[in-house]
């Protein structure tokens, strides 16, 4: 199952002004592209697999088996294209039992480019097709 078909209408955990959890609903400010993608996510010297659901340029929406906490910040790493990379860190925004929604909080410009590339042929292809 898609974790984010099981966020829909639910609300989730998300770091609040004084650094405390508080329940918000489900809002995206821009719209994310639905893939999944493998990738890795390293935090304190250990890497674990992940499994991309969603991206945009603000973050994405990952599926990992190991639990992180909202605050959390990590490198996550995903081939996009064969080659081509997304090299950034991201900080947890909000945790469900199997997914955690995610904002960039650092990318460089090559990533950057590979994401928004990314993002703009998948909707050229869907105004193609749709």
């Amino acid at each position: 199952m898609r974790c984010d078909a099981r966020l829909r209408g639910r609300r989730m955990r998300t770091r609040g002004d004084n650094g405390g959890t508080v329940a918000k609903t489900n809002l995206r400010i821009e719209p994310r592209v639905a893939q999944g993608r493998r990738g890795t996510l390293s935090a304190s010297g250990t890497s674990t697999p992940c499994v991309i659901q969603d991206i945009s340029t603000k973050g994405f929406l990952i599926m990992c088996t190991k639990p992180f906490a909202v605050g959390d910040v990590l490198e996550l790493k995903s081939e996009l294209y064969p080659g081509k990379f997304v090299t950034c860190s991201i900080e947890v925004r909000h945790v469900t039992d199997t997914c955690m929604g995610t904002r960039i909080l650092d990318i460089n410009p090559a990533s950057l480019n590979v994401c928004r590339q990314f993002i703009e042929e998948h909707y050229s292809e869907r105004l193609k097709f749709g």
